[in-house]
């Protein structure tokens, strides 16, 4: 993450790719929080956004060039800060929980 060049708002943003296997091919949903102290998260699809959570309908996929095996949907991260994160991934049929640690 590049902490040099925050936006407008004081969010740093990161590329966040999110890649299913195309086992499933049901709606997604991501939500996000800061989990070692007082904190959010917002995503971003598309310049400028400070989305609460993330969803792609059922079968949604960007990949320029379909990949048999996986679905990629494209998105961006933002923290205002360094620190230990948690996201849930829910889909219709499943939920999981991937905790990161953000450093510069």
């Amino acid at each position: 993450m590049n902490f040099a060049y925050p936006d407008e708002q004081g969010w740093y943003a990161q590329k966040t790719p999110w890649v299913i296997g195309r086992e499933y091919s049901g709606a997604l949903l991501v939500r996000g929080t800061r989990i070692d102290r007082r904190g959010q998260v917002r995503f971003a699809r598309g310049y400028g956004e400070h989305l609460r959570e993330l969803y792609w309908d059922a079968g949604a996929d960007q990949s320029l060039e379909p990949d048999p095996a996986y679905r990629f949907l494209a998105s961006a991260t933002l923290v205002r800060a360094r620190g230990c994160y948690a996201f849930q991934v829910d889909g219709e049929s499943f939920s999981r929980l991937i905790v990161v640690r953000v450093r510069s």
